[in-house]
């Protein structure tokens, strides 16, 4: 079996890594000359953990992290020097301590540049990569998949898996559509350094910055003090990025700083819709769609990324089981659409903390759909949305909406990660993650979850685990691997950690 995989992104690496471990070769095609140095994401939850340490690059992702100190807190400030309205420490919730007995893994920080190349060079043997190669052609036959790129080589496999992003051309080229809603807010992201400002913000160290003033209601991701790496996600109205010079973008750092800074280095700058979709597919016949080719989520606690990692989990272990891809789709899309209203509502979360503090935000963007029919339309709603702020903003308003720790961004959500079931496909009366319980495998304890990416590793197969009680199981079509059972009840658990059946 020969797969290919469109798109060299965490997702579409992650789905080469799992196809390893099955022994299936497998090629990347990657459209760009080489990996994204943007970080657009960080946040990776305990779920996409436990992914990442049955593939092996676990301990990896930790070692290259911030100590815990500099990224435990959310502050909602000024500036990023400037006063503090709250500073929440998300590791002493009680959704932390949930999450903590849900997985034996920590979630981790870490920009996703680092995270992309720590799983590009650690690729196994069966795994190829090929940059400069955009596909522009699909056709596809009863036994394969064939495909041309710009280079004007052509490509045949047995299937081919589509990680190309918000902007599929694959799934353009399928004929998918993409359902919800399409655009809350236009926004410019910044990626920059400043060891200058990292070193000031050790202070009151956050891993996000919510900055809220008469001027600005503006995330700042701090990815890592030492090294002064920051990214900014400003919501913009009127022109995008390519309009904004670079003394414009560098006193827009200085602005949300609070300070003046003179090693400022931009690194890149890149426009973006938050937006709240999902494909009203995630397959055709020999292809599958993964991560953000099915889904656009808002840029709210990091389920983007989190969710593609899922996918991926969930389809590569099928291809072990050829029968069984058909029902891809109809798992994860019911499962995403979950994790959709969790992320939509994250965002509005934000938007309400805004609100509340006197920024109008929602209102802004009809505001300016009306200037733009106007002469100089630009030009005075940036004057009028600024000075609009400038009136509007009450820091005790946004003290009071702020005390109440459940108008906070939920970061760390043990609902999404590990609470959601699957309502259909391969499942007799299961669809829920098996619990983090620790069982007996050769006279050692050890958890379910775990045990699973251990037999994936050893057997180059994906592997089911029945845990057998006293209750007796139907018969099962597969080969499973059995240990004793914790309590009176049996279980089928499947290599992705659902439970298949239970007695």
């Amino acid at each position: 079996m020969k797969i290919i995989i469109i798109g060299a992104g965490p997702v579409g690496l992650t789905c080469s890594h799992l196809l390893g471990l099955s022994g299936i070769e497998n090629v990347i095609l990657e459209k760009q000359k080489k990996l994204s140095q943007h970080p657009s994401a960080h946040f990776l939850h305990s779920r996409t953990m436990e992914v990442f340490r049955d593939i092996g690059v676990s301990n990896l992702i930790y070692s290259k992290m911030p100590e815990n100190k500099y990224w435990r807190h959310i502050n909602y400030c000024s500036e990023i020097l400037g006063e503090t309205y709250r500073r929440h420490d998300h590791f002493s919730t009680e959704n932390y301590r949930k999450n903590s007995k849900l997985s034996d893994m920590d979630v981790a920080h870490l920009a996703l540049h680092k995270l992309t190349k720590i799983l590009y060079e650690n690729l196994p043997s069966k795994s190829s990569m090929i940059f400069d190669r955009e596909l522009t052609e699909l056709s596809q036959s009863e036994n394969g998949v064939k495909i041309r790129t710009n280079q004007g080589d052509t490509y045949e496999c047995d299937y081919l898996i589509a990680a190309d992003g918000q902007f599929s051309t694959v799934r353009n080229l399928l004929g998918i559509k993409m359902t919800g809603f399409g655009s809350w807010q236009d926004f410019i992201n910044i990626h920059f350094f400043s060891k200058e400002l990292g070193k000031l913000a050790k202070r009151s160290p956050a891993m996000v910055f919510f900055v809220l003033s008469p001027y600005d209601a503006a995330s700042v991701v701090m990815h890592d003090p030492d090294d002064g790496e920051f990214n900014i996600h400003l919501p913009i109205f009127g022109k995008g990025s390519q309009f904004y010079s670079e003394k414009e973008i560098k006193e827009i750092i200085i602005r949300m700083s609070g300070t003046p800074l003179k090693d400022i280095v931009i690194k890149s700058t890149w426009n973006y819709k938050m937006s709240s979709t999902l494909a009203n597919s995630f397959s055709n016949k020999r292809v599958f769609l993964v991560g953000d080719s099915t889904h656009q989520m808002p840029m709210a606690g990091g389920f983007g990324v989190n969710s593609g990692i899922k996918d991926a989990h969930n389809l590569c272990w099928k291809f072990s089981y050829e029968k069984l891809l058909e029902t891809y789709g109809e798992e994860r899309q019911n499962f995403d659409r979950e994790i959709l209203k969790i992320a939509s509502e994250n965002f509005v979360k934000l938007m309400k903390i805004a609100e509340a503090s006197g920024l109008e935000i929602s209102g802004v963007e009809n505001y300016k759909k009306a200037a733009d029919y106007l002469p100089f339309g630009e030009s005075l709603f940036n004057f009028a949305s600024k000075m609009g702020q400038r009136f509007l903003f009450d820091q005790n308003k946004a003290r009071a909406h702020l005390a109440d720790e459940r108008n906070l961004l939920c970061l760390i959500n043990p609902k999404g990660d590990f609470e959601i079931s699957y309502k259909s496909g391969f499942f007799e009366n299961g669809g829920e993650l098996s619990q983090n319980i620790d069982i007996t495998d050769k006279e050692s304890a050890i958890k379910i979850r775990k045990l699973l990416g251990l037999l994936w590793k050893e057997n180059k197969k994906p592997t089911f685990l029945q845990l057998t009680g006293r209750a007796q199981l139907k018969n099962f079509p597969y080969e499973i691997y059995n240990v004793p059972s914790c309590n009176d009840d049996s279980y089928i658990i499947r290599p992705d950690g659902y439970i298949y059946s239970i007695s």
